[in-house]
């Protein structure tokens, strides 16, 4: 090595030890995300997770009896073009392939290339120029758990009385709330200037304060080729507490509403007096017969009235 190239060495050393480090790091590497981006980016994507709504339905008895009568119910995968095969040569196909009776079966698509078929389970079929693969149906396909871990307390203002249904409560907070009793005195109708109810929630704090409630008015007998629908439409006031009584956007009265539509338990029942059984005082130096016997040592004489010794 030259000395004009350790000079030339030297100095690009001195330039990098005297550049600032935010610009040499820049130039070090110029793909680097800033960490604010990326922190506007999960928030936004955190955002769009929180903001895709939500509807939390019952679980009915016409959805259990349709879970049962898909028990034999198939799954079917479709690898080829579903667009040159009609559906109706699809069942004939099936049909003659397992010698089936004639409408024993129905096939019900779902997507582009998925299907339902109503039947037991069979080996793959070849439909050219489609293949078909069969499994079985479960109401865990396509689905993802979740959990409604909060129990809160719900008091809706402004539902009409002709509306007073667990419907009508239930449309209300679909999106955040599973119903999961109401109160007395909404059931009896005593008290119907609320209606009040408990559900499991998963977010208590989005539940919305204020809404309005439409209800589609009856058509006109005489009205033909009516060109809007009418409805009423009524204000909703919603009111939430958390179990441990902390209503949401209350707290300067925390318990305020628990307290409100929740009995007490020492209301109800009352607490027994029991009296407490007085215990004999005993000297400090003395033992249980037991393990006196235990130790081998010789009974001891006590005067019952004063719980002395006598030697």
């Amino acid at each position: 090595m030259t000395g004009g190239q350790r000079c030339r060495r030297r100095a690009r050393r001195r330039r990098l030890l005297d550049r600032p480090e935010d610009e040499a790091a820049h130039q070090d590497n110029k793909d680097h995300v800033p960490d604010k981006f990326v922190e506007e980016t999960e928030l936004a994507l955190e955002g769009n997770l929180v903001a895709r709504p939500r509807r939390i339905i019952d679980r009915s008895f016409k959805i259990a009896r349709a879970e049962e009568v898909l028990c034999n119910t198939l799954a079917v995968i479709i690898v080829g073009d579903v667009a040159t095969v009609p559906v109706d040569l699809l069942v004939a196909e099936i049909t003659r392939r397992f010698a089936l009776l004639d409408n024993s079966l129905a096939f019900h698509r779902v997507s582009s290339n998925e299907g339902l078929l109503v039947l037991a389970q069979m080996n793959p079929c070849q439909v050219p120029p489609l293949s078909l693969h069969f499994k079985r149906w479960s109401r865990f396909m396509k689905a993802t758990g979740v959990a409604l871990l909060s129990l809160v307390e719900v008091e809706l203002e402004g539902i009409p009385a002709h509306a007073w249904e667990l419907e009508t409560a239930e449309h209300l907070l679909d999106e955040w709330c599973w119903v999961r009793a109401l109160h007395p005195s909404t059931v009896n109708c005593q008290d119907c200037s609320s209606f009040k109810l408990s559900a499991w929630c998963s977010a208590p704090e989005h539940i919305l304060p204020e809404m309005n409630l439409a209800i589609v008015e009856p058509s006109a007998m005489c009205e033909e080729g009516e060109r809007a629908k009418r409805a009423l439409e009524y204000s909703i006031k919603i009111k939430v507490a958390v179990a441990s009584g902390v209503a949401v956007g209350e707290e300067s009265q925390p318990g305020a509403f628990a307290q409100k539509i929740s009995k007490q338990l020492s209301t109800l029942v009352t607490t027994p007096m029991v009296q407490k059984r007085c215990k004999k005082t005993l000297p400090s130096d003395f033992k249980p017969r037991r393990s006196r016997r235990v130790a081998k040592l010789p009974p001891e004489a006590t005067d019952h009235r004063t719980h002395a010794v006598v030697s």
